[in-house]
């Protein structure tokens, strides 16, 4: 009813709300998953870009920031493939509007890093990273992370520099 509601607009609580039904108190891995896949829907057949995803750019950047990257809410470590998966969409679409990074328009997968020290979600994806127990999270996630820190695009040699020491050391 939520969804097909034109005059009803989702809010943040409604958000958190289901997050902690569907998630939290689930009862059956057939709701996390259809709420992931709420989460990240997209509406292929949308005639703006405003319109592609469900959630809007304020509510997304609410419920990633707020939500998935909250240690409270988000458990890293017993992090399966589906939330990871949901996870890394958000952190593509949310650092995509924040003109972080750049996204290929075919198929979504991230060609350039603008803005490497603004990324959303990176201490997220580094605890991901490290504590997940789940190893093919882990090995997604080490991807992901690689694959930021060489498409960060800098012409400053100092900064590029930087950018390297702050990989090694995490």
């Amino acid at each position: 009813v939520v969804i097909n509601c034109r005059s009803l607009s989702l809010q943040f609580q409604h958000v958190q709300e289901m997050f902690r039904i569907f998630v939290t108190e689930a009862e059956t891995e057939l709701e996390t998953r259809q709420f992931f896949d709420f989460l990240t829907k997209q509406n292929t057949q949308a005639r703006t870009r405003d319109r592609l995803h469900l959630l809007d750019e304020k509510l997304r950047f609410q419920v990633f920031t707020k939500i998935m990257c909250n240690e409270e809410s988000m458990n890293c470590v017993h992090l399966n493939n589906q939330a990871y998966d949901c996870f890394h969409t958000l952190f593509l679409g949310v650092n995509n509007q924040e003109a972080n990074v750049v996204l290929d328009q075919q198929d979504g997968t991230m060609t350039q890093v603008n803005n490497f020290s603004q990324l959303q979600g990176i201490n997220t994806m580094w605890k991901i990273a490290i504590h997940c127990q789940e190893e093919s999270v882990k090995e997604k996630c080490r991807n992901i992370l690689c694959d930021l820190y060489l498409l960060t695009q800098t012409k400053n040699t100092r900064q590029k520099l930087s950018i390297q020491e702050a990989f090694v050391k995490q």
